[in-house]
């Protein structure tokens, strides 16, 4: 599904080292020292989970310069093993997770978490209840599905006709 162009985002640079052919001879150890280093700064899903939880914070979700920031460092994550460049997930995005926990679609047995507002939030909850309560919801809607539309959608009918009709040609 293509969005539309106002919604595009520029793609993250990608940084390229210059190979040094002399330092970078591949010998057992130099292999050992690059698997031991991979493994010790594999932040991907610590970073791809605060994505996540930014996006869901953050009043403008993932289009907010914070969440794009942190975009970026998983980005550098994702290409730490080719680039040997680590990622820093921004400080004030470490701040606001500390300060908010994750959303309640992501929480786990350790630390805060919070009630989501967003779509992604509000069908979690739902999905939850239904697969709880699916005699009961099945008995009292003549529809399931309705139970998964969401208040306000209507001003994304356009853009989401926008988005079909591109992914059709």
């Amino acid at each position: 599904i293509m969005p539309p162009k106002h919604l595009e985002h520029p793609a993250c640079p990608y940084h390229r080292i210059a190979a040094d052919e002399e330092k970078n001879k591949c010998t057992q150890v130099a292999l050992a020292n690059f698997v031991a280093r991979c493994f010790a700064s594999d932040a991907l899903g610590r970073i791809a989970t605060a994505h996540l939880a930014i996006s869901d914070i953050q009043p403008n979700g993932a289009r907010d310069s914070l969440a794009i920031e942190v975009a970026k460092a998983q980005s550098l994550a994702v290409d730490y093993p080719k680039t040997g460049v680590s990622p820093l997930i921004p400080e004030e995005a470490r701040k606001i997770l500390n300060e908010h926990g994750l959303p309640d679609f992501m929480k786990s047995s350790q630390g805060r978490h919070y009630i989501s507002q967003k779509p992604l939030g509000s069908l979690y909850r739902r999905a939850v209840t239904f697969d709880l309560n699916y005699e009961y919801v099945s008995e009292k809607s003549n529809n399931p599905k309705s139970l998964y539309l969401l208040p306000g959608r209507e001003k994304y009918y356009k853009v989401a006709r926008i988005c079909y009709s591109r992914y059709l040609s």
